[in-house]
């Protein structure tokens, strides 16, 4: 008894000097990285992580690219906008054959000859690029259209008739009403379904679609998601454009971004 008693303080000094050989030995912890949280949009329209995925490429006909390359003189004609901050210029092939899915050779010849014409009747305003995507609208049997329903994004259309291109802004009457529009609620969910059974369709305020004529505004107001951060947020963004001439089914097609924000 007198034997182990002894050997009681022994074993205590045993532990503790194990325990601090075991403390000391542990690697220290992995401090966390200091992230610039300023290059970051805020949190809250933080929606869900995805890696970043490259858009799609889309090659024009050959015989398709000189009818939509700008001469010179057209640049030239629009200088004074393009020396203007988010502007652009760009021409689009009027798509004659539409929806059509079935085209009879016998009655649709023409539809036949440049059906693949059609990749130059999309263009997305936010990439610029013959896209489908991210602020785009379609020009087909001379209408201006946007895609009714979309898992990536919800688009809507207003004409303002004509106007003077340089006094369209942010503080425009128009664009102010077109930005209260609720298109995504308060879980990120588009609000189509909605917009299309509202009074500004029904009164066609706005629309998917409108006649493209010549010299009319429109406002085209997207919001949509953005692959090219290493998050996935939607971002909204109001442009104008305008079509100032359709000659041989090519139309020349000016624009602006009026507005830009994360939703």
């Amino acid at each position: 008894m007198k034997y182990c008693l002894k050997k009681i303080p022994f074993y205590f000094l045993w532990i503790i000097l194990f325990g601090s050989i075991s403390l000391f030995g542990q690697d220290d912890p992995i401090a966390a990285p200091n992230i610039n949280k300023e290059s970051f949009p805020n949190k809250a329209i933080l929606k869900r992580w995805r890696p970043t995925n490259p858009y799609p490429t889309v090659a024009l006909p050959e015989n398709l690219l000189p009818l939509l390359t700008l001469t010179n003189n057209e640049v030239k004609e629009f200088q004074k906008l393009l020396s203007e901050k988010d502007t652009g210029i760009f021409k689009l092939w009027n798509d004659i054959c539409g929806d059509l899915k079935i085209i009879d050779a016998s009655k649709d010849s023409e539809c036949l000859e440049y059906s693949d014409f059609a990749f130059g009747s999309q263009y997305s305003l936010d990439l610029q690029r013959y896209l489908n995507i991210n602020s785009n609208f379609l020009l087909s049997k001379t209408q201006f259209s946007v895609t009714e329903r979309s898992q990536q994004s919800s688009q809507i259309l207003m004409d303002l008739g004509k106007r003077e291109f340089s006094e369209i802004n942010k503080k425009t009457r128009e664009v102010v009403e077109l930005s209260k529009i609720k298109m995504v609620d308060r879980y990120g969910e588009f609000q189509m379904n909605k917009i299309l059974k509202s009074d500004e369709i029904k009164n066609n305020r706005i629309s998917l679609s409108y006649p493209a004529a010549t010299d009319h505004i429109f406002l085209l107001r997207s919001v949509f998601f953005d692959n090219r951060q290493n998050f996935t947020w939607q971002r909204e963004t109001i442009y104008a454009f305008q079509m100032v001439r359709l000659k041989n089914n090519i139309a020349t097609i000016i624009w602006k971004k009026i507005t830009s924000k994360w939703v």
